[in-house]
Parts: C-alpha cells; structure tokens; sequence
C-alpha cells in the first residue's frame, strides 16, 4: 500500500467512524425521547386518575343530595297531603 492508499483508507475509516458516532449518538437521543414520552404518559394518566376520581366524588355527593332532597320533599307532601285529609274531615264534620 502507497501513502496514498493509506489516506484513502484513513479519510473512509474516518467517514465510517463519524456515522457510527451519528447513530449512536441518535439511538441515545432516541432513548431519552422515549423515557420521557413514557414519563409525560404516566403524569398524564395519572391527572386524569385525579380528575376521575374528583368527578366520582362530585357525582355522588350530587346523588346524595338529590336523594335528600327527594325525601324531603316527599315527606313535606305527606305531611301537606295529611293536614289537608284532616282540614277537609274537620271541615266535613262541622256542616
């Protein structure tokens, strides 16, 4: 091999080595990216998780509420529906 050939072959091995360096440099890169992507996933399933549950619980403390509400006003008719059946005996047993 001349000098010249031994050039050749260095500036090659050189291009060779400057690719490998790219891709591994890449794959890095790469991996990084998707530890990160996997790191924003998980915080976002997790908020999500939060909201869900704060939604659960704001939906029954609505159904709480309305069932309350729904027995009460049900009970203030009985009782409005009984001092009517009483007004209306009374009244008929006064003529």
């Amino acid at each position: 091999m001349t000098g010249r050939d031994i050039d050749e072959l260095s500036r090659f091995l050189g291009g060779i080595e400057q690719q490998l360096k790219s891709v591994v440099s890449t794959q890095a890169e790469d991996r990084v990216a998707s530890a990160q992507y996997r790191t924003d996933i998980r915080k976002e399933i997790g908020d999500v998780k939060a909201k869900v549950t704060r939604l659960e619980q704001q939906r029954d403390l609505t159904v709480h509420v309305v069932g309350f509400f729904g027995k009460a006003a049900h009970a203030i008719s009985a009782a409005l529906g009984a001092m009517l059946v009483i007004f209306v005996n009374w009244w008929l047993h006064i003529k």
